[in-house]
């Protein structure tokens, strides 16, 4: 019996000391506990793919011009390629010679008076690869900013993001932070006004642009002044009325970029474009540095989650959401009791285990 009892009083103290740690130490939730939001997305590797496309035409373009003796009529980027029209099929051998020494990525498919240029296969896998790899550590920032405990941000399938955020219910602000592209770029703006006036003035060298409510266009320059990859930082303030804004400070790149451009254009509108949309366009009163400000009318949430996105900087390329789930913190809670129960029900048939075997051996 004396056995028993200190068999009992060592499962107690142990049971006990158990309980403390866990107490003093508790285990971090994951969302079958706390209940939170589960999210599969897709990068859009084909816009990828154009926007390759489009920034290796121009330095195609410019290879071809500085060279000098190959005669082109246009270089134009598609959806599935960049279309190089020859003037003369004689400069066919020249041009191949250019495209294979400076642009080994590439295809090179002849047909009659133009050439056809694709990425090739493993060089697609590469930049998918990178386009994933890419949008999982903006994730990872924006989410972190966000001050979520052991959020899950993992690749399935080839071309699939999981992501879990446990704790968290609201699915809007969710899909805000995690879904939006965040592309901020500031460029000089041409002209604006009705869409189908501005038409006529557009160049290669332009792009049309709508404002936040599509109802007032821009021209502006296609080349941007600065983009989001030149901040430093980002943080929410207010404006001169008083109403949320978003600061911004500048790398030393950045700023020198961004002086230099507004001191030569004084006078001019710079058009502050948020994901291919104007914020607002202000006009450039005197040489600005290595700060600036976004206002465009926002609450003080959306301030907030500019900031962040901003901060965490711009996903690599649009994303599509192909499944949401929200999981409610009853069921955690109910998953939670059900274990404790189940802990409680083990202990005692352990103690009456324990009791029964002591008997059965004809100890007392």
């Amino acid at each position: 019996m004396k056995d028993l009892r200190l068999n009992l009083i060592l499962l107690l103290v142990l049971t006990s000391i158990s309980i403390a740690i866990v107490l003093l130490k508790p285990i971090n939730l994951g969302l079958d506990l706390k209940g939170g939001i589960s999210m599969v997305i897709q990068p859009d590797i084909n816009y990828s793919l154009e926007q390759e496309y489009e920034r290796y035409a121009k330095d195609i373009e410019r290879k071809i011009r500085e060279k000098g003796d190959i005669k082109v009529l246009d270089v134009v980027p598609q959806k599935d390629g960049i279309r190089i029209e020859l003037l003369e099929e004689s400069d066919y051998a020249k041009l191949s010679a250019l495209l294979e020494k400076d642009f080994p990525r590439f295809e090179i498919v002849r047909q009659k008076g133009e050439v056809i240029l694709r990425l090739k296969e493993s060089e697609i896998e590469q930049l998918k690869n990178g386009v994933l790899t890419q949008t999982i550590e903006v994730l990872r920032k924006r989410i972190d900013e966000l001050g979520v405990v052991q959020p899950v941000i993992t690749r399935i399938g080839s071309d699939r993001i999981l992501v879990e955020l446990p704790g968290v219910l609201d699915i809007k602000k969710a899909k805000s932070i995690v879904g939006r592209t965040a592309l901020l770029e500031l460029k000089l703006v041409v002209d604006s006004g009705p869409k189908e006036a501005l038409q006529e003035k557009l160049t290669r060298d332009y792009e049309l642009l709508p404002d936040q409510k599509g109802v007032e266009w821009f021209l502006v320059e296609k080349v941007p002044v600065i983009t989001g990859a030149d901040l430093k930082t980002a943080y929410v303030t207010t404006d001169e009325f008083g109403m949320p804004a978003v600061g911004f400070e500048l790398t030393d790149k950045g700023s020198q970029a961004f002086s230099e451009a507004t001191e030569k254009n004084i006078g001019r509108r710079l058009a502050i474009v948020l994901d291919k949309r104007v914020i607002s366009a202000p006009v450039i009163r005197t040489k600005i540095s290595d700060r600036g400000q976004i206002s465009g009318n926002f609450t003080p949430e959306e301030a907030k989650e500019l900031a962040i996105v901003l901060r965490a900087g711009a996903l690599p390329t649009k994303v599509e959401f192909l499944q949401e789930t929200v999981v409610g913190p009853s069921l955690g809670r109910d998953a939670i009791e059900q274990g404790i129960r189940a802990g409680i029900i083990g202990f005692v048939l352990l103690v009456l285990l324990l009791i029964f075997r002591y008997k059965t051996s004809g100890i007392t």
